[in-house]
């Protein structure tokens, strides 16, 4: 994950130190949101997508703000109604068009 809606209408990276990723396979989500762990169901069209209720591992998450970027992320991922793929970025929005997450490969 490049970037995400911290709730307050902007899209910032993640914290220096934290990582955020997403892996979709098989109507399932799942990846990492700073410290825990999370997965989703989610259905998908051509260019729209419903994520279903987010479940996090629950460890204490040490550092200043990963714990409020970690329900940021998770309620940003959850609000997605559109997604798309430009070239290799995955690039996420509200119904009403605001951009929620990007994303990009990981490197191998």
């Amino acid at each position: 994950v490049t970037g995400f809606n911290n709730g307050r209408s902007a899209v910032v990276s993640p914290l220096t130190g934290t990582k955020l990723s997403l892996t979709f396979k098989d109507g399932a989500i799942s990846g990492t949101a700073g410290c825990n762990t999370f997965n989703a169901t989610y259905t998908a069209g051509p260019d729209s997508i419903v994520v279903g209720q987010v479940a996090a591992t629950r460890r204490a998450c040490l550092g200043d703000g990963v714990a409020e970027q970690e329900a940021e992320f998770l309620s940003a991922l959850q609000s997605a109604t559109v997604w798309t793929l430009q070239g290799r970025m995955l690039d996420m929005h509200r119904a009403d068009g605001e951009r929620v997450l990007t994303a990009s490969p990981r490197a191998k």
